[in-house]
């Protein structure tokens, strides 16, 4: 969010603010001197006065009742205020109350008032929930795959990686990482299973036995953000997407998939050495199909 100023006569609009954490509320005193703004700062949001003529742009209070950036602000971002007719002061509300500001000497005065109410209150709504003890029960997977002979599926749940069959449902865990475990892939034998690693300084990829009694083995030499790893036809490389571990952390969602620059490489299982393919430039989900020589991506 910025402000903008249109000539109403030309239509031309400039853009008069470049606020970091965005400008919003615009309020023209009355003779159109000065403009005040509400803007986020850290954590909190303030308001600022900036002279239309001079071009001064300063605090007048900070912090007042925090704006709504990151909701659908359905009410707008945040509680109006108003100049008074003289243009003196300025009248806005925070902490429940009301309040009038000085535009020069920036004096704070409450503006206290009473009304008198009278509001019914509806019954209380307080419903007595069981929370379960014991065992904790997971109710969601991620990235579930069915191994190439139907029985058996592999998960991730609870940050790590589980195998269950498919006819009783009974599962274990194959690893003893502490590591969040993810996007687990089948070898086309059915024999080994390869899937990426996540936490705060980056990930790797590794394969995993399928029979759980194996230690696992780090493909990947340097950590970053790796995923959707899957093995090639002949099973001797991986193929997978790899990108920044620092921009995926600065990454506040990926409702659409990774929104920051990843790269489609391959690892030699054998000997570890990682090649960049070509850039995946939004690209995901690395498959292959009955030609062996081709990776296919998801748009």
């Amino acid at each position: 969010w910025q402000i903008a100023r249109r000539d109403m006569e030309t239509g031309q609009e400039d853009i008069i603010t470049s606020a970091e954490g965005s400008g919003m509320k615009p309020k023209v005193s009355p003779d159109g001197t000065l403009l005040v703004y509400a803007t986020r700062y850290k954590t909190k949001t303030g308001l600022r006065v900036k002279n239309l003529d001079s071009g001064s742009d300063d605090w007048l209070i900070y912090p007042v009742t925090r704006d709504d950036q990151e909701s659908r602000a359905t009410g707008g971002l945040l509680p109006t205020y108003e100049f008074t007719p003289s243009g003196t002061e300025l009248v806005f509300s925070k902490d429940g109350k009301f309040f009038r500001i000085n535009m020069v000497s920036k004096r704070l005065t409450e503006i206290k008032f009473e009304v008198d109410v009278n509001l019914s209150i509806g019954p209380e709504l307080n419903f007595p929930y069981k929370v379960e003890t014991g065992d904790v029960k997971s109710r969601i997977i991620m990235d579930p795959v069915l191994s190439p002979n139907g029985r058996k599926i592999a998960f991730s749940t609870l940050l790590h990686l589980y195998i269950a069959n498919v006819d009783d449902g009974s599962y274990q865990r194959l690893t003893k990482s502490k590591l969040g475990e993810f996007h687990p892939s089948w070898s086309k034998d059915g024999r080994y299973l390869t899937y990426v690693t996540w936490e705060s300084d980056g990930g790797h990829i590794w394969q995993v036995n399928a029979n759980g009694k194996s230690t696992p083995k780090k493909l990947t030499k340097t950590s970053a953000f790796y995923s959707d790893p899957v093995f090639s036809p002949n099973g001797k490389k991986i193929i997978a997407l790899k990108g920044s571990a620092i921009d995926r952390l600065r990454t506040h969602n990926e409702f659409s998939g990774p929104r920051i620059p990843m790269d489609l490489i391959s690892i030699d299982i054998k000997d570890r050495q990682l090649k960049t393919i070509i850039p995946a430039r939004g690209l995901g989900k690395p498959h292959f199909t009955n030609d062996p020589d081709r990776i296919y991506l998801n748009g």
